[in-house]
């Protein structure tokens, strides 16, 4: 099962995401101050997905 938690920060208040899954946690698009809200709620995500726009 896939469970979705979101976090806001950084200073356009931009949203990081941590998916959590049976084999562990992923965080995607993690704006500033994320990895203290990870280590907060005891989430070490196992890798880290940022996307990214060329426009």
């Amino acid at each position: 099962m896939l469970t979705t938690k979101t976090f806001c920060g950084g200073i356009c208040q931009t949203n990081g995401y941590a998916l959590q899954c049976p084999d562990g946690t992923i965080a995607v698009d993690a704006p500033e101050g994320m990895h203290l809200w990870l280590r907060d709620n005891q989430l070490f995500p196992r890798a880290s997905l940022t996307c990214t726009s060329t426009t």
